[in-house]
């Protein structure tokens, strides 16, 4: 009988898990790990927000998962669910997503793409003994999702991750990317390690850095900036707030050379970043300095600022509202990191539905319709790469295993 298109798509998606070592005792393993992480995302893609809704989802729709996952002994419990993303080694997890991104982005990032890095803290996590779990996301506006997530030690450790955050993300060919940086993140180890990978920055410049910041805010009030492409400005009003954004680039080797003692490495021009926002007759007036490795033009360099909050807006700030990731109460340190990982992984496969309706509908809509969470899910098994992948063979490889052998590995023969 020849087997429906969708339900093998199905089968291929979930075996994207099935690389994921196994932390349990072998005794005390009744449900398939692949079949566990396989529910949970469908779960979390459907609007569930504990492991207690995982599972009565689970109960819910067990009909529609046994089209492709083999459930022997049922659907796991609450208590299943808690102890095995406790488990789970949080650096598995994260290769496993980030094997597929790549399959995503077709191998390699787009060129001059913003890639923009910033920390959250999960709220949740916190409890008396300890501090809240703090996640240092790597967002791509080009592709409009998460590249890569994992946790430090607090907001002050992200200095200290992200060189070997961006080695990661190598795999992806940064080459020709802008990546973005908040002002504690504008480090000298940074910028080196930025243009190692042939990849520009654009870094926000504070009174962390002190002298440099001072010697950058007095070039601007003394440096001629008449310069074609030096200058750029963009207004906008809406819901009653006015906005004005004034943005001056200072890129000659003349203008440079007051701050060459500096030695910052890459250095090739600096920004200011003039804004006046006028809300119910309030003004305000804020001014931010950057440093880029590039000759910049004004314009270009404003939309890379303003990409770079991509990751506030688009990820930071939807998966407080649609996904209610703040208010998980998951102290459990590895555990909470894991789940913040399949969160990304849910939106992100959600962004690439190309359909009408809001994320948070989308999630509804997942839970009601069987063939659109269907859909969703066969995200996974999207594999356009230029350079493929060794995993997405191990996983093709599995498949025809599981077709032709008759064994199974979570998945239904």
């Amino acid at each position: 009988m020849t087997e429906d298109p969708a339900t093998e798509q199905l089968r291929l998606a979930v075996l994207h898990f099935s690389a994921l070592p196994d932390p349990r005792i072998e005794r005390s393993k009744q449900h398939l790990l692949v079949n566990i992480v396989a529910i949970a995302l469908s779960a979390v893609l459907a609007g569930a927000d504990s492991f207690y809704e995982i599972e009565s989802f689970g109960h819910t729709k067990r009909t529609w998962l046994e089209q492709f996952l083999e459930l022997k002994n049922g659907i796991p419990s609450h208590d299943t669910f808690n102890r095995v993303f406790s488990l789970l080694e949080p650096a598995h997890f994260q290769t496993c997503a980030l094997d597929w991104v790549r399959a995503v982005v077709g191998g390699g990032l787009s060129a001059e793409d913003v890639l923009a890095v910033d920390g959250k803290q999960l709220r949740g996590s916190a409890c008396a003994a300890l501090k809240a779990v703090h996640m240092l996301n790597v967002w791509s506006h080009a592709h409009g999702l998460c590249l890569s997530s994992t946790a430090v030690d607090g907001k002050s450790n992200e200095i200290t991750h992200v060189p070997g955050l961006l080695d990661t993300l190598s795999l992806l060919d940064l080459a020709g990317c802008i990546v973005t940086v908040d002002a504690l993140n504008t480090q000298r180890t940074i910028a080196v390690k930025v243009k190692e990978h042939k990849a520009e920055y654009i870094m926000a410049l504070k009174q962390n850095q002190a002298k440099l910041y001072e010697d950058v805010a007095w070039l601007f009030e003394n440096a001629e900036t008449e310069q074609q492409g030096n200058t750029f400005q963009t207004r906008e009003r809406s819901r009653g707030r006015d906005e004005l954004r004034y943005c001056t680039v200072l890129t000659e080797a003349s203008e440079l050379a007051y701050l060459k003692a500096h030695q910052w490495p890459g250095l090739e021009s600096v920004a200011r970043l003039s804004r006046e926002r006028s809300v119910k007759g309030q003004t305000t007036h804020e001014v931010t300095y950057y440093l880029c490795s590039f000759k910049a033009q004004a314009e270009k360099l404003l939309q890379a600022v303003r990409a770079h909050w991509g990751v506030e807006n688009k990820l930071h700030w939807t998966l407080d509202v649609v996904f209610s990731e703040d208010a998980h109460s998951y102290t459990d340190r590895r555990g909470a990191e894991n789940m913040a990982v399949l969160r990304q992984f849910a939106l992100s496969l959600l962004r690439q539905d190309a359909s009408k309706g809001s994320l948070k509908g989308k999630r509804k809509r997942a839970a009601w319709d069987d063939d659109f969470r269907a859909r969703i899910s066969r995200g996974l098994s999207q594999v356009k790469m230029r350079q493929p992948c060794v995993n997405v063979y191990v996983w093709h490889l599995l498949l025809i295993l599981v077709l032709n052998s008759g064994h199974s590995f979570g998945v239904v023969p």
